[in-house]
This record gives C-alpha cells, sequence and structure tokens, in this order.
C-alpha cells in the first residue's frame, strides 16, 4: 500500500516510533489485534484510517476523523503495488466527509471504492473469507482428486480460471 501511495503522493512509512509528524492522513497496516493501541498511541488531528476488514471504526478511538478502506485483494511479499490493479475496496466511514476521504484514498491506490457499513463488516468478512480461502481449500480437495486418478493436477488451474473468467458459468 505504501508503495502504491508513494507512486501518486508524497508518503512516509514509520515503524514502532509511530512519527506521524504533520501528516494529514495516517494509515494503519497493522495486524487487525494492534489497531486499537497503534491508534490510542497517534495524537488526535489528522485522518487515521485502517485496512481491516472486520475491525470495527471504533478501533480508532479517540480520533473523530477516521475511517477504513479494505483491499478485497490477497497479498504476496514476493509482488509489488500491481497486485492492488483490479481490486475492490470497501470504504467506512460514520459520515459523508470520512467516506469521501475514504473513496478518495481508494483511488489513489487504483482501487474500486464501494461503501460498506460498519454494522456489516462480519457479513463481509465472511464473504471475503469464503472466496479467498475456500478457493485455495477447493483447488487443494480437487487436486488430491485428480492425483488419485492418475491424472495431473496441474490441469485444473486453467479449468478454474476460465471458470472465473466466464463468472463461475458452466
Amino acid at each position: 500500500m505504501a508503495a502504491r501511495l508513494a507512486e501518486r503522493v508524497p508518503t512516509r512509512t514509520t515503524g514502532r516510533e509511530l512519527d506521524c509528524g504533520d501528516a494529514d492522513l495516517v494509515l494503519l497496516c497493522v495486524p487487525d489485534t494492534a489497531i486499537a493501541a497503534v491508534a490510542a498511541e497517534i495524537r488526535p488531528g489528522p485522518w487515521v484510517a485502517h485496512t481491516s476488514g472486520a475491525t470495527p471504526l471504533a478501533a480508532l478511538e479517540p480520533h473523530e476523523r477516521r475511517f477504513s478502506v479494505h483491499p478485497l485483494q490477497t497479498f504476496s511479499l514476493d509482488l509489488g503495488p500491481e497486485q492492488l490493479d483490479g481490486a475492490w475496496a470497501a470504504v467506512t466511514g460514520e459520515n459523508e466527509e470520512a467516506l469521501a476521504a475514504g473513496r478518495e484514498l481508494a483511488g489513489l491506490l487504483g482501487l474500486e471504492p464501494f461503501d460498506l457499513d460498519d454494522d456489516e463488516r462480519p457479513v463481509y468478512h465472511a464473504a471475503a473469507a469464503f472466496a479467498s480461502s475456500f478457493l485455495v481449500t477447493l483447488h487443494e480437495v480437487a487436486a488430491e482428486l485428480m492425483e488419485a486418478a492418475g491424472a495431473p493436477a496441474a490441469a485444473l488451474e486453467p479449468l478454474m480460471r476460465r471458470t472465473m473468467d466466464n463468472g463461475f458459468d458452466h
């Protein structure tokens, strides 16, 4: 996320020292369990946002200028900011100003934003987990069946990709 932002706007990253300086926006890309503790260490003033799909906005207290942008994507450490290309992003905010800020950030990241109510996060996160994790599980089970039949498991990948490209139609 930082690499993509750095391509488009002045960006600075910080580590555990949380030196946010005079930033207009502080984007927390930390584990879900760390969001509340990290947010509490940031001085009020700038926009503060997180990238979690499951964590509610209340985790960003005491900040009033807050929102979240969750890229609906899986990432690999071996790849760069191009992983964001073509992905969508759930944007959550408590008012129109926060939603607008979230949509703008999504646009800077090259993501297609959609609004998500904070109360709907559990259902949204379940859908994302099903789509990502269960696709991997489906492939693993199908590969085991192919190998049991003496067929190459790799033969399934073009079939699965085309099924997705065709909108999951037969």
